[in-house]
């Protein structure tokens, strides 16, 4: 940091390489802690609550502040400009392995246009090129095992759902013949007090004629 205020200050025309080492830093870390989390919890970094999406995100600023003075000073097809915007892919790449869910489609997008530079530029065969291509191919294996998960959740919730509906249809039918049998039964209880009351009518009249 004290590198980059004495440079902005100076107008140094190293400002960009400065920027471009301290995204490097943040970037190293991260993927150290990622890829082999060390036994020494300072080893990588002094703040030990920092993780790797952290980390990343602290490199994105410097990257996006060198991309700008590498196009300024060089031009949008220089060699620093182009690899410039190989390590912001690079960047998104890695944060959609942690959190895929929110940077497989951003990751996705600058492989994108860093391979349509590259291949403008340098050609298909070129080493960044090729690097850059097998990289998109894995950010793409990502996104289809994101979308599984997202539709078999959606199949999940369609599912519970559904079963939920049908238990309450269920209920519902449940309830109606209950009340069926109820009214039958009711109407069956009328009809036989109204029976009984024709019987003990005739009763009556067989007692009076005897008498």
């Amino acid at each position: 940091k004290m590198a980059i205020e004495i440079r902005q200050r100076r107008n140094d025309d190293q400002l960009a390489e400065t920027h471009q080492a301290m995204g490097y830093v943040h970037y190293v870390r991260a993927t150290c802690i990622m890829e082999k989390p060390p036994q020494d919890k300072y080893l990588y970094c002094a703040d030990i609550y920092e993780t790797p999406q952290q980390l990343y995100k602290k490199s994105l600023d410097p990257y996006f502040e060198c991309m700008g003075l590498y196009h300024a000073r060089d031009g949008p097809d220089a060699e620093t400009t182009l690899r410039m915007q190989c390590n912001l892919a690079l960047v998104y790449g890695q944060l959609s392995r942690v959190e895929p869910e929110v940077y497989v489609e951003t990751a996705e997008m600058y492989y994108i246009r860093a391979i349509e530079d590259s291949t403008r530029v340098s050609g298909k065969t070129h080493r960044r090129t090729r690097r850059l291509t097998a990289d998109l191919k894995e950010v793409r294996v990502r996104k289809e095992k994101l979308q599984e998960a997202l539709d078999h959740g959606r199949a999940v919730v369609r599912e519970t759902t559904l079963r939920a509906n049908l238990s309450e249809a269920e209920q519902l039918e449940q309830e109606k013949r209950e009340q069926e049998a109820s009214a039958l039964m009711l109407e069956f209880l009328a009809a036989r007090k109204q029976e009984r009351g024709v019987e003990q009518q005739l009763r009556q009249g067989e007692r009076v004629a005897a008498a």
